[in-house]
């Protein structure tokens, strides 16, 4: 549950910006009326911190991403489903829960129809937003690897998203 994507220079970047602030603590301040709510597209959230998008849940946790979106729905914040994950997006989303749900997505530059079938499944789910990300596209995460990271891909663990989507994909083109 730590590292970042291939050489960590964005990771090592962000530590050292957080390095030049610092808390500076305060004694019997009335904070009662303090509300860290933010408003996103029209909605208003409890916080300003949401769930990002993150591999494997179930490596966690049995309930995997569906206890994350339970987790966002009780924290009144934004969830976003890996294309990683280890639940589909239409198991997120027949939870019920009154969460908003955005879809992680990446471009592939020769795999254009991937990307379609994951926006529109998305749409069909009612997932609200998409959020584009890069890094698998332009580089491996070594960092995992190095330190044997390996994700079961056992019926137990049950087919990721980025699974199911090129098993259709595939399927699809022959």
């Amino acid at each position: 549950m730590e590292g970042g994507a291939t050489e960590q220079l964005t990771l090592a970047d962000n530590v050292a910006a957080y390095r030049r602030y610092h808390l500076l603590p305060t004694h019997l301040v009335d904070v009662s009326g303090f509300k860290p709510e933010v408003n996103v597209f029209g909605k208003t959230y409890a916080t300003p911190i949401g769930i990002s998008p993150s591999a494997f849940h179930k490596t966690a946790h049995p309930g995997g991403e569906i206890e994350s979106v339970r987790a966002a729905h009780n924290a009144n914040t934004i969830f976003v489903l890996s294309l990683y994950s280890s639940t589909t997006l239409e198991d997120v989303a027949l939870t019920g829960l009154n969460v908003t749900k955005w879809q992680m997505i990446q471009i592939w530059p020769n795999m254009q129809n991937v990307t379609s079938i994951v926006i529109a499944e998305a749409e069909s789910a009612g997932y609200e937003a998409l959020v584009v990300t890069i890094d698998d596209t332009v580089g491996r995460i070594n960092y995992d690897n190095l330190n044997g990271l390996g994700i079961p891909l056992s019926n137990e663990f049950g087919l990721t998203i980025l699974g199911e989507f090129l098993r259709r994909f595939f399927k699809s083109s022959w």
